[in-house]
């Protein structure tokens, strides 16, 4: 598998010149089958980060990793997957601290009816940061429930949370995010959505801190 990622900002030159990047990266999966619901991998990836421009210590990096994991499928009801390994964040500026530790991501989904689905999803691992410090180490955990209450009715609730640990000063902050919404479909073509979320951001820097709720109404149309 491989993969190319450009990202050039528009507006604001002047600042979001040094946030134009472009990435790539190169990996495999081998699988092995146990005939028994379930397969081992493995899975190796690498890539580089390229930054257009520099302020004062490149951000430019390496990155790899390594997972071993398992898909299942336990029973009808019942499937998932889960890895963990090591991830490595190399700077090619010896001013940025390098990472080296360990990342997972996993997902588990059971669906004890055919119209209800919960879902539970974790994730660790690091990003490069819009604006300050080296790398973001970034922990996630979710859960979301799905109900078809009837052919025409259907709701959500999702709840995620993530921990932004920053690597290069000072800075640690918590989200806390809850969705909630009802689909009915009042025609073959038509859907009408009612919906709120609510985000919690919490953080060592007090001028980002915030709550937000945001309620709207949906309509979506197709041929």
């Amino acid at each position: 598998m491989g993969s190319y990622y450009n990202k050039n900002y528009t507006n604001f030159d002047a600042i979001t010149q040094f946030r134009n990047f472009n990435k790539s990266t190169v990996g495999s999966t081998f699988y092995y089958s146990t005939n028994s619901n379930t397969d081992a991998f493995l899975e190796l990836k690498g890539g580089s980060t390229k930054y257009d421009l520099s302020e004062n210590v490149s951000r430019d990096s390496d990155d790899f990793t390594a997972y071993v994991g398992v898909e299942w499928e336990a029973t009808a009801l019942t499937s998932g997957s889960f890895k963990i390994g090591q991830e490595e964040k190399d700077f090619s500026d010896a001013g940025r601290e390098d990472f080296k530790g360990v990342s997972w991501e996993g997902n588990i989904n059971w669906q004890p009816l055919t119209y209800t689905t919960l879902s539970l999803t974790t994730s660790r691992s690091t990003k490069n940061p819009d604006v300050q410090g080296d790398y973001i180490k970034e922990s996630i955990y979710g859960a979301n429930w799905t109900h078809e209450w009837n052919e025409k009715v259907t709701s959500t609730l999702n709840y995620s949370y993530r921990h932004e640990d920053y690597s290069g000063f000072e800075r640690v902050d918590k989200n806390n995010n809850y969705y909630a919404d009802v689909i009915y479909q009042f025609k073959r073509w038509a859907d009408i959505s009612l919906y709120m979320e609510y985000t919690d951001k919490d953080s060592t820097n007090e001028n980002i801190v915030y709550d937000k709720t945001i309620i709207g109404l949906d309509f979506t149309f197709s041929l």
